[in-house]
C-alpha cells in the first residue's frame, strides 16, 4: 500500500471534521492585563481542535481567570493577540491550524500515556497565504465569537475547513518552498516548546526528519543554528518572567529550559551584558 503524503492525510483530517456536526466552540479575544509568560499569544489566527483526549485550557477573564476542559469535538480559537494557557500533558489527539501571512499551517499532534509509543507531528504548510473568501469567512467567525452568538459558528467554520482542506488539496510547491516550509514550521515548534527539554533530536523525532536534514535547514535558510536560536527563544522567555519579578534568578533559569543555573546567568550575561540579577536590580530601581 502506498504512503499517504502530509498533504492527504491532513486533507483526510480536514473531511472528517467538515462532517462532524458535534463541535463546541470556545474563543480566547481577552488580554490579560499581567501578561503571564506561561500563557500562550499568538501573534497570528490559531486553531486548535481536539480530535482525542482531553486538552485543558485557562482564559483570561475579567475577575480571575476561567478554567475550561475541551474534550473530543472541542474548538480553541485564539484572536491574535489574546491568549490562553494550556495543559499539554495530557493524552490527546489535537488538529491546528495557523494562519500566517505567508501560508496556511496545518498539523497533527499527538501525546500518549508514558506506557504508549508516541507518533511524529505530521505538519503541512502551504505556499499561499488564506484567500480572500476565508479571510471573509474568518472575520464573521471572529464576530459570532465575540459575541457569544454559537449556533451561527458551525455552519460558518464548516465553510472555512472546506476552504483550508480546498487550499490544501490543491497546493503545488516545488521542493526547495516545501523545505522552507519545513523550516518555518520547526521554527513554531521552538517558539511553542523552547522552555521544554527538546534539542535538535527531538526536534527531528518530532517531525520525523534527520536531525543533519535539521542542520541543513537552519544553515540554508535561516542565520543562527539550532542550538543559538533555542538560546535566544529561552532567554526571550527569561526576559519576561524577570520583568514580572515573581521569581528568583535560579527558578527563572528553570522554567526557561536551563538546567544549570550557573549556565543560565553566564549565558544570559553574554546576551545582555550583565547577570539576571543585575536585570532585576534595574527593573526595581536598586
Amino acid at each position: 500500500m502506498e504512503k499517504k503524503s502530509e498533504q492527504d492525510i491532513i486533507a483526510h483530517e480536514l473531511a472528517m471534521l467538515i462532517r462532524d456536526e458535534s463541535l463546541v466552540f470556545h474563543c480566547s479575544h481577552k488580554k490579560k492585563a499581567a501578561p503571564d509568560a506561561s500563557f500562550y499569544i499568538p501573534g497570528f489566527p490559531h486553531i486548535e481542535i481536539v480530535r482525542k483526549g482531553v486538552l485543558p485550557l485557562t482564559f483570561p477573564a475579567a475577575h480571575g481567570d476561567e478554567n475550561v476542559t475541551l474534550c473530543r469535538g472541542g474548538v480553541l480559537y485564539i484572536i491574535p493577540g489574546s491568549g490562553v494557557m494550556r495543559d499539554m500533558d495530557t493524552e490527546r489527539k489535537l488538529l491546528a491550524i495557523n494562519l500566517h501571512r505567508d501560508g496556511i499551517e496545518c498539523y497533527r499532534s499527538r501525546r500518549l500515556s508514558a506506557d504508549k509509543l508516541g507518533s511524529p507531528r505530521v505538519s503541512y504548510h502551504t505556499a499561499r497565504p488564506l484567500n480572500v473568501g476565508g479571510m471573509h469567512t474568518l472575520r464573521a467567525i471572529e464576530y459570532f465569537f465575540i459575541a457569544g452568538q454559537r449556533p451561527e459558528l458551525l455552519p460558518l467554520f464548516q465553510s472555512f475547513l472546506m476552504t483550508i482542506r480546498s487550499m490544501i488539496t490543491d497546493d503545488r510547491a516545488d521542493p526547495q518552498t516545501r523545505a522552507h516550509a519545513t523550516y518555518k514550521m520547526i521554527m513554531h515548534y521552538m517558539r511553542e516548546k523552547c522552555t521544554d527539554a527538546i534539542g535538535r533530536g527531538t526536534a527531528a523525532e518530532e517531525f520525523g526528519l534527520s536531525p543533519d536534514y535539521i542542520t541543513h535547514l537552519f544553515a540554508k535558510y535561516g542565520d543562527r543554528g539550532f542550538n543559538d536560536v533555542l538560546t535566544e527563544l529561552r532567554l526571550e522567555q527569561a526576559e519576561r518572567y524577570l520583568r514580572q519579578g515573581r521569581y528568583p534568578v535560579n527558578r527563572v533559569g528553570e522554567l526557561c529550559g536551563f538546567e544549570d543555573a550557573g549556565y543560565f546567568i553566564k549565558v544570559f550575561r553574554r546576551y545582555y551584558g550583565m547577570t539576571p540579577g543585575s536585570f532585576m536590580d534595574r527593573l526595581t530601581g536598586k
